[in-house]
Formats: structure tokens, sequence, C-alpha cells
């Protein structure tokens, strides 16, 4: 069997999720009891809370996301044809929950925790989820609007 560049960077990628799989859950299992902590608090979250709980979510995430993002590649690298799988007909579904949506809100743990470390009340992150979700709103529509017209 006779691999080509394609096939070559497919196998480096999918050989590299072990570790990447492998040492984020190792970050998940250090950093989720603090976590688990700070959002059980019943008091305002510390920055560093807030950086925790991003930490650990944005590696959940992470995990859950090369596991099925991998599996989905290595049916493609054996056996070729992508297109037919489900996994690949239905990734926009794992990719709102766990790369789209664990990422959002883990950005949005990490930008309060620095917001509250470096400029307290300045509401940055306040007017960037404005900025953002307007900037989501607007482009689903020209997506929309585009994929209508003929």
């Amino acid at each position: 069997m006779s691999l080509g560049a394609k096939e070559i960077g497919e196998l480096i990628s999918l050989t590299l999720t072990i570790p990447t799989v492998l040492l984020g859950v190792a970050v998940v299992i250090q950093w989720w009891p603090a976590a688990s902590r700070a959002a059980r608090s019943r008091k305002l979250l510390t920055g560093s809370e807030w950086f925790i709980i991003g930490v650990a979510t944005s590696f959940a995430g992470s995990v859950a996301d090369n596991l099925y993002w991998s599996t989905a590649w290595v049916e493609s690298f054996l056996y070729g044809d992508i297109t037919a799988t489900w996994a690949f007909q239905n990734g926009a579904w794992t990719n709102i929950v766990f790369r789209q949506g664990v990422g959002i809100f883990a950005a949005f743990c990490h930008l309060r925790a620095a917001e509250l470390a470096v400029t307290p009340a300045s509401r940055f992150v306040n007017r960037l989820l404005v900025v953002a979700y307007t900037s989501c709103f607007v482009f689903g529509t020209v997506l929309l609007f585009l994929r209508q017209s003929p």
C-alpha cells in the first residue's frame, strides 16, 4: 500500500490524536475537582475560579471533539469514502456542542477571568458577546439568503 501526502498527513493526525486525548483527559482529571467546587459556589466567582472552569470545560470539549472526529477519520483512512459515513454527515451536531458550544463557554470563562484580574468592571466580555452574537445572526441570515438565491 502506497501512501500519498494526503494519507501521510491523515496518518500523522490520527496518531497524534492519542496523546491529544490522553493529555486532555489528564488535564480534565486534574482540574475538574476545583472547577466543580467553583461552579457550585454560592458566591461571586473570582478570576482564578473562572479560569479553572474555563480550562476544565475547554479540555473536556476538546477530548469529546477529538474522539468523535478521530473515529470519523479512521473510517475515512481505512475505507476511503468519507461522504457516505454517518459521522461526517452528522458532524455539525457534535461541532455545535463540543467545538462551538464548549469553546464559546470556555472563552467566556477565560475572558471573564482576565477581566477580573486586569480590568475589573470594564464589561469587555459583555460587549464582546453582543458583537459576537450579532455577527453570528447576521452571518446566518446572509448564509440563508445566499442558499435561497437561484
